[in-house]
């Protein structure tokens, strides 16, 4: 998976860069080329026109023909790292930014609330989690229009940011461990979603995380002891026992 899966689009920024200049053929391979360099760890293209042309189901001719000059050359720039769109560069770093605060904040959220604990009554071995690669998705005009963005912020997060920030630590870095120890994606996210809700999604992470640590255990019955043997903590401090 991507770092960062979503790529939100401003249309009117888009439209006003792009429309009615680009066929429909152009657009289509805009927004692919888009996509492609986003999904890559340096939010670049390579400098391989076969490569791109094999991505857009075309053969390297029409590539050369129809593409190569009227979107790539236009809206990317050529660099020794490949094919870059700087507004598009922009944004990832922006969001590199912001997800290095947001685990931060959410570090210091759990540890406060004491969410995350070394402790582990019944399991052995069990860790306190350390979530990363944290990130705020933010809707944004891969082009050169200037766009607004919401201020990088670390404590601040709306709520419907922190919960964007829990879930993407569950499944994205919680859900590759179940499938890695047998269970099929399918059952992997029905179960962290349904134990999200009710545990909370600290104590999933937690869980997950003393799995993780623990080789040779079955993943289900495992997370499931977890949770009957370690006490949640209630609204009023004191420790709760029980699902």
């Amino acid at each position: 998976m991507a770092e960062f899966p979503a790529l939100p689009l401003w249309t009117d920024a888009y439209l006003s860069d792009t429309h009615p200049d680009l066929s429909l053929e152009e657009h289509g391979a805009y927004l692919l080329l888009l996509q492609f360099a986003w999904r890559r760890p340096d939010c670049a293209l390579p400098d391989d026109d076969a490569w791109m042309a094999r991505r857009l189901g075309l053969n390297p001719r029409t590539f050369t023909a129809r593409i190569k000059g009227p979107v790539l050359e236009k809206f990317w720039t050529r660099t020794e790292a490949g094919w870059i769109n700087k507004r598009l560069r922009k944004e990832r770093e922006f969001l590199s930014k912001k997800s290095r605060k947001s685990a931060e904040a959410a570090r210091a959220r759990w540890a406060k609330t004491g969410a995350v604990s070394k402790e582990n009554k019944g399991i052995s071995n069990a860790g306190a989690m350390r979530p990363h690669d944290l990130g705020i998705e933010l809707a944004f005009a891969p082009t050169p229009t200037p766009t607004h963005t919401i201020p990088v912020g670390g404590s601040n997060d709306p709520p419907a940011m922190e919960e964007f920030s829990v879930n993407r630590v569950i499944f994205t870095d919680c859900l590759p461990v179940l499938v890695r120890r047998g269970v099929s994606e399918e059952t992997a996210r029905s179960l962290l979603a349904k134990w999200k809700r009710k545990e909370g999604p600290g104590r999933v992470i937690e869980a997950v995380e003393a799995l993780d640590k623990n080789d040779g255990q079955e993943p289900i019955s495992y997370i499931v002891a977890f949770f009957q043997n370690r006490p949640r903590r209630g609204s009023s401090g004191r420790d709760q026992v029980g699902l």
